[in-house]
Order: C-alpha cells, then sequence, then structure tokens
C-alpha cells in the first residue's frame, strides 16, 4: 500500500525542485555585479573606515533592481591651494545602461577642500526597477581637483 504514494511523492518532489530552480535561473538573470574603476587627477580616494588604505576601484557588489548602493570614501586634496571636486561617471559599457543605472554623490560642487585634507563623500549606485536586458556593465568614475 505504501508503494502506491511513491511515484506521487516522487512526481511532487521533482516539481518543486523544477520549480526552485525555474525561480533561481531568473533571479540570478536580474542580479548585476560591478566594480567601478577610479580615475583621479589632482587628488587620492582613501577608504572611508581604514583611511590608512588608498583606493583605486569601488566594489558596488551584487544589485537587484530597485536597489541602491552606498559607498562612502575620502577625497584627499592632494595639491597645496583649495579645491572644489568635479565627480562624474563616463565610458559606460554597453553606451545605453546609463538609461537604468544612475550614479551620483552627496558632495556639494562649492565645497571646498584645504589643502593636503581628506573630504568625505559617498557615492551612490542606483538600479532602476524596470532594467532588462543587464547581465554586466562597466564604467569610470572621474574626480578632478579643480583650482581656483
Amino acid at each position: 500500500m505504501k508503494k502506491r504514494y511513491l511515484p506521487f511523492l516522487f512526481l511532487c518532489a521533482v516539481l518543486v525542485v523544477l520549480c526552485f530552480y525555474a525561480w533561481a535561473l531568473q533571479y540570478n538573470t536580474e542580479r548585476i555585479e560591478h566594480t567601478a574603476i577610479l580615475r583621479l587627477v589632482g587628488c587620492s580616494v582613501w577608504d572611508y573606515h581604514f583611511s590608512s588604505v588608498p583606493i583605486t576601484r569601488i566594489d558596488w557588489g551584487v544589485l537587484e533592481p530597485s536597489e541602491t548602493a552606498f559607498r562612502s570614501v575620502l577625497i584627499k586634496n592632494e595639491g597645496c591651494d583649495p579645491v572644489t571636486l568635479s565627480i562624474y561617471a563616463e565610458n559606460w559599457v554597453p553606451v545605453s545602461v546609463d538609461a537604468w543605472i544612475h550614479f551620483s554623490t552627496d558632495y556639494s560642487n562649492n565645497s571646498v577642500i584645504a589643502p593636503l585634507t581628506a573630504f568625505p563623500v559617498t557615492l551612490i549606485l542606483g538600479v532602476s526597477a524596470d532594467v532588462h536586458g543587464v547581465t554586466s556593465f562597466s564604467f569610470d568614475i572621474v574626480v578632478s581637483a579643480i583650482w581656483g
């Protein structure tokens, strides 16, 4: 009598595994992982929590649709004069990805950084809820010190 239920239980187990696999496959195709390269002009960027560690890349980790990542850094004025900063993203690959993925900062363009001092800046990367077809991308973050 117990053997009559085995095919039914086996079929149920197979269906559960297939449903989980289909869900996991969809979940993985929407996840986006990326590390951005920093291009620096007249300044340096340091890890916010370990201020003795210079950084040249930002690891954003894995982002889901509608998710936003924040990375805090210290930007140091390496010059002898006060500066303001210009911070922007460029060289998006593929070119159209910036329609769904947005880079910004909390830096105000009129904040002056004294010589040889560091200023905290939060870098922000947001992924749109309607992102589709993006499994990988790249871009550069340009940080320039502007004298005057």
